[in-house]
């Protein structure tokens, strides 16, 4: 699902391309956040997992088709664990975006802030899985599937700056189009789809421009 998702996104963005805008750059950057993340399941005992708070970092490529649209890809931490009273899962692992951003931008009136909304999907790859229990640490990878994906809108504000830079503040939701393992990993135990909330800054530097005629 998540791959056939990233590549309807890419089809637009060539077919869009093809088309020809007045400009388009290259982009270069980074952002550091928190996500919150709970876990949806539709059995009884799921008000004993609770959410928590993890840092986000990531590297981002952005390639502008004009002064709207924007495709962004890149790299990323990702961390996320589930909490129950009496151990917790803790899943690390390395987050690969592909996201069709869209700036609401006027350049006639050279707007230096003005917000952005962004959709598309992630590929996750669990590196390290630990099961946390009376103060002893297990490796869970054998539960685990190492390929994992989400769903991604964000939206925020960008802010232009001199020397072609932008800071960027966003606000961000995911929605696992996977389902993790609980605790005991036994067959009747559900396995949990998760939800991530965050706030994360940014900077990009425009590494290049390429002039073109409609």
């Amino acid at each position: 699902m998540c791959n056939r998702f990233v590549g309807i996104l890419l089809l637009i963005c060539l077919s869009i391309s093809i088309e020809g805008f007045a400009q388009t750059s290259l982009m270069l950057g980074g952002r550091l956040g928190a996500n919150y993340t709970s876990f949806s399941s539709a059995e009884a005992f799921k008000p004993f997992y609770s959410g928590s708070f993890r840092p986000t970092a990531s590297f981002d490529v952005v390639y502008s088709f004009n002064n709207k649209l924007s495709i962004q890809s890149g790299a990323g931490y990702y961390h996320t664990s589930q909490k129950r009273i009496n151990f917790q899962n803790e899943f690390l692992g390395l987050s690969v975006p592909v996201l069709l951003s869209w700036d609401f931008s006027k350049k006639e009136t050279e707007a230096k802030l003005f917000p952005f909304v962004s959709l598309g999907g992630e590929g996750i790859y669990i590196l390290k899985a630990i099961h946390i229990e009376d103060n002893r640490k297990e490796s869970i990878m054998r539960f685990v599937n190492p390929l994992q994906g989400n769903l991604v809108l964000e939206g925020g504000i960008k802010r232009l700056l001199a020397n072609n830079q932008i800071l960027l503040l966003g606000l961000t939701s995911k929605i696992g189009v996977s389902r993790f393992p609980t605790g005991g990993f036994h067959p009747l135990y559900p396995r949990l789809r998760p939800f991530q909330i965050g706030l994360n800054a940014g900077w990009r530097w425009q590494m290049s421009t390429n002039n073109k005629k409609k």
